[in-house]
Parts: structure tokens; C-alpha cells; sequence
């Protein structure tokens, strides 16, 4: 019941809160050796789509020392794109251009080892 009201609402929520400026902003260094002003604008940004239906939680034990783990794997973005202009002046070097970020299927796995009892009761 958890994962199908993640799925329905979870992408609903975290779309709602994130907003970014596509306002010009700046910022500057000015500390020796480094004098650097950058400015980023025009940030564009693609809805984040989530994928939960790989979403695993596994009682199970590790196959190279058979003990028992806790193995949890979450699928966090599906798709997730933005971009913006940017330009940086410095002592040495200036520049600037336009940078696209896009993330796919990120996935996040993780194993801890817990003590685990046949019937599911976790233990330190």
C-alpha cells in the first residue's frame, strides 16, 4: 500500500516543492590566489519522474560469509533534466556557455549487516 501512494502522490509533492530561480544569479570569490565571478540564467528544468516499482526490501544473507543482511534497494529518479547559461570571469581564464544536466535511472542499493531472526524481528 506504501509503494502504490509513493507512486501516486510522492512525484506529485516533490515537483510542487522544487522551483528554481531562472533569475539571473551571482556570485563572486575574492580571495587570494582566486578572484572569480561567476552568473548562472535562464534555468529550464524537466518534471522529476520517479520509478518505485523496483523498490526492494530483502531479508536474505550475504553469499560470501552467509550472514543474514538486510538488503534494501531504491530506485530514486527515472528521469530528471535541467540547464542554464552560464559565464565566469577570473584572473586567468573567462568563459562561458550553456550546460545540460540529465540523470537516468539513478539507483541507490545498500546491504547492512543486521541480525535477523527467522521471523523477520531485527536485532543489533
Amino acid at each position: 500500500m506504501m509503494k502504490e501512494n509513493l507512486i501516486a502522490y510522492g512525484a506529485a509533492y516533490i515537483n510542487y516543492d522544487y522551483n528554481f530561480s531562472k533569475m539571473m544569479k551571482d556570485f563572486h570569490i575574492h580571495t587570494f590566489p582566486l578572484y572569480i565571478h561567476a552568473a548562472y540564467w535562464n534555468v529550464t528544468h524537466d518534471p522529476i519522474q520517479f520509478d518505485l516499482s523496483r523498490f526492494r526490501l530483502d531479508f536474505t544473507k550475504m553469499k560470501s560469509d552467509y550472514q543474514d543482511v538486510v538488503f534494501l534497494e531504491l530506485p530514486l529518479i527515472k528521469y530528471f533534466a535541467f540547464g542554464f547559461d552560464y559565464e565566469y570571469h577570473s584572473f586567468l581564464m573567462n568563459g562561458g556557455g550553456h550546460l545540460n544536466f540529465t540523470m537516468n535511472d539513478t539507483l541507490f542499493i545498500v546491504t547492512m549487516k543486521l541480525g535477523a531472526t527467522d521471523k523477520g524481528h531485527l536485532y543489533p
